[in-house]
């Protein structure tokens, strides 16, 4: 068991900032691990997920976790875990929420022209028809 909430992410991923700007607005201390830079630490993700890469993923220091939690499921959680929770100002968040999704669309245009992301199992393809996709089509 971790001695600190782990949150495992990765930078493509527009929800981990969202889950991190609540962390650090409640003074909540944590590790934060990219799987895509950590073999093992993806490995620990795909068993915590019934073999999905889902992120973010906060494991806690009772073993317990929580998977693409909602912000309103976060706090419940570190209100559980007996953490004072303040939610991030209006700014905060919509800083995040633009990082989150200027991270995305990043990580979408590098699909290779696809027009997609491929994502977990549980998830279908999800993306935006690039022009040439929308041509084929």
């Amino acid at each position: 068991m971790p001695d600190t909430l782990i949150v495992f992410g990765h930078s493509s991923c527009p929800i981990v900032p969202v889950i991190r700007a609540v962390l650090e607005a409640s003074k909540v201390e944590y590790e934060y691990i990219d799987i895509r830079s950590n073999p093992a630490a993806r490995d620990q993700v795909k068993v915590i997920n019934d073999g999905c890469e889902s992120v973010p993923t906060l494991l806690f220091p009772d073993g317990t976790h929580l998977t693409e939690p909602s912000t309103i499921d976060l706090r419940a959680k570190l209100r559980e875990w007996g953490r004072t929770v303040v939610q991030p100002d209006r700014q905060q968040l919509l800083t995040m929420l633009l990082y989150g999704w200027t991270l995305w669309s990043r990580s979408r245009d590098a699909d290779n022209g696809t027009g997609s992301v491929q994502t977990d199992s549980r998830h279908s393809t999800v993306g935006i028809p690039t022009d040439a996709a929308a041509k084929e089509a």
